[in-house]
């Protein structure tokens, strides 16, 4: 018999786990490079003044920078110690810059 009534079968592996984030997460890079961009934007907009000598404007982007070195370390150490890495994790760089912003 071809047809059951009440039994269906899906195929679920891994690798079609990873497709699917894959092909989810890649669209949306380029946003997340924008957002990014635009919080580095405006802290160094909110934490500058309009003076020549008494700008905050390279404090901020080292506050974001040292964000990003962290990330990178972490990432470093994890595949290092062979934590198995997720296609989530890039969004973790987007929300660990917004947090270490505000």
């Amino acid at each position: 018999n071809d047809k059951a009534e009440h039994f269906y079968v899906y195929a679920w592996t891994d690798t079609l786990l990873d497709e699917s984030y894959n092909s989810r997460i890649e669209g949306d890079l380029p946003l997340m490079i924008l957002g990014i961009s635009l919080i580095s934007a405006y802290s160094g907009f909110v934490i500058s003044k309009f003076h020549p000598v008494h700008s905050r404007v390279l404090l901020s982007f080292a506050g974001v920078g040292s964000v990003y070195l962290a990330y990178m370390a972490s990432g470093g150490m994890a595949a290092y110690l062979g934590f198995k890495s997720s296609n989530l994790n890039p969004v973790l760089i987007f929300l660990l810059v917004g947090i270490g912003v505000d």
